[in-house]
C-alpha cells in the first residue's frame, strides 16, 4: 500500500493526490483538475512543478507567508493555550499562576 498524499487548492479546484479514493492506487501522483485526473507522475517533484504551473495559469499565488513570533509572544500564546486545558495544573513546562491570594504575615 502506498502512502497517502494530498495537496489541494479549493479556490482553483486543483489537487495533487496519491493513494486516495479519488485516484488509482498505482503508487503515482495524480493531478486533478475540477475533480478529474488529468496527468500522473512518478515523482513528487515533477508533480509539484505541474501543479504550481496549473495554479499560476489560474492566477492563484503559491507563495507561503511566514509569520514570525518573538519568544515573549510565543510563551504568552502557549501559556494562554495551556491554561484552559485539563493538564495545565500538572504541566511542568508552562507555569500558570495560582488563583489563591497571597498571605501576608507581620
Amino acid at each position: 500500500m502506498s502512502a497517502v498524499y494530498r495537496q489541494s487548492n479549493l479556490k482553483a479546484n486543483v489537487a495533487l493526490e496519491r493513494g486516495t479514493e479519488n485516484v488509482p492506487n498505482d503508487n503515482r501522483y495524480h493531478l486533478l483538475v475540477d475533480g478529474k485526473p488529468v496527468q500522473s507522475f512518478r515523482t513528487l517533484k515533477e508533480a509539484k512543478e505541474v501543479y504550481e504551473k496549473e495554479l499560476a495559469a489560474r492566477n492563484i499565488s503559491t507563495q507561503v507567508t511566514e509569520i514570525t513570533m518573538t519568544d515573549a509572544a510565543r510563551k504568552a500564546f502557549l501559556k494562554d493555550a495551556v491554561s484552559g486545558s485539563y493538564q495545565s495544573e500538572s504541566s511542568a513546562s508552562v507555569k500558570v499562576p495560582k488563583k489563591s491570594g497571597a498571605r501576608r504575615y507581620g
